[in-house]
């Protein structure tokens, strides 16, 4: 298939797509070679138009969730649903988590303690979104050890506490190599990859928290 798209590219005519069909280093070939080695991910389903709603404390989260969501849609052809990038007052927030297949919860330092994210939570375990949560451990960018960000975040916000009793808290990594096996860990926790057998830590359609109040 790789083959055949050079080939029709060199076909076209154009010093480019030659240029490209000759040389296996050529920048137009290294992308072709990458979107065909993406992995295979589950179309968005009828009614949603995000794979992600990345929830973050702005302060010391939003850098890192700004280039999560970039390797997400670079890597694994992703659509997240980030702040930055929509309407964030609270109707805008609410139908973005309605729209989106899994919420990612990104754990800095008192991220809980934000009633925007407090909100977002609710409103994610009332849909039975799935879950995944990914915590930063550098404490010079508002990180905790996991243990800590668990008994904070149950301290800040109780109603969380069924979340953390069975999410795998994925750690944030920026070194490339590790990066890219924390990119797979979300992707497996997240249940989108085609024919994955592995689901985020709460289901959509499963209730989330028995005997919910909200």
């Amino acid at each position: 298939m790789i083959v055949g798209v050079l080939a029709a590219l060199a076909a076209l005519g154009g010093g480019a797509g030659y240029a490209a069909y000759k040389n296996p280093d050529h920048p137009l070939v290294k992308s072709v070679l990458k979107l065909a080695m993406r992995p295979k991910v589950a179309p968005i389903p009828i009614g949603y138009k995000h794979h992600f709603f990345l929830s973050h404390k702005q302060a010391n989260g939003g850098s890192q969730v700004m280039a999560l969501k970039l390797q997400l849609e670079s890597e694994y052809g992703m659509k997240c649903w980030f702040d930055q990038d929509n309407d964030p007052n609270e109707a805008g927030m609410e139908a973005g988590i309605n729209e989106s297949i899994v919420f990612l919860l990104f754990l800095t330092e008192g991220v809980l303690e934000r009633p925007f994210v407090q909100k977002e939570v609710k409103w994610a375990m009332h849909s039975r979104k799935k879950f995944v949560v990914v915590a930063e451990k550098d404490k010079r960018r508002g990180g905790m050890e996991i243990g800590e960000h668990k008994d904070a975040c149950v301290e800040a916000f109780p109603e969380i506490k069924p979340v953390f009793d069975k999410a795998v808290v994925v750690d944030y990594q920026t070194e490339k190599d590790l990066r890219v096996g924390m990119l797979k860990q979300i992707m497996e926790r997240s249940g989108l990859l085609a024919n994955s057998k592995k689901a985020g830590d709460v289901e959509v359609g499963r209730p989330p928290v028995p005997n919910a109040s909200w």
